[in-house]
């Protein structure tokens, strides 16, 4: 079927695991991070990007602490800085809009 243009692409890091800042490896997280682009383009150069992408995912929980993963907020927060990270690498200008399906500390 062909997509259509309203189609948002979806592209999805799923169960990245990470300790938490000052947990000493006592705590984890895991997360699923998903986002949407609008643009095929865009989702080419994220995907082809991936790794990257996910390390950059990847540094920004790490530098949270568990209590800034918990107060109140913090997944928008998180939204955010997500959202700035892609758009590192697809470009400011390109809508992202990021989910975050699963989000676990123990």
């Amino acid at each position: 079927a062909e997509a259509g243009e309203g189609e948002k692409k979806l592209i999805e890091l799923p169960n990245i695991v990470v300790n938490p800042a000052g947990s000493q490896g006592s705590r984890f997280l895991m997360a699923t991070v998903a986002v949407t682009v609008a643009d095929e383009a865009a989702e080419k150069v994220l995907r082809s990007h991936e790794v990257e992408f996910k390390d950059k995912v990847v540094t920004i929980l790490e530098t949270l602490t568990m209590a800034q993963l918990s107060a109140p907020g913090a997944r928008d927060s998180l939204r955010v800085k997500i959202a700035a990270a892609a758009g590192t690498i697809i470009g400011p200008r390109v809508p992202v809009k990021v989910f975050l399906p699963q989000f676990v500390i123990q």
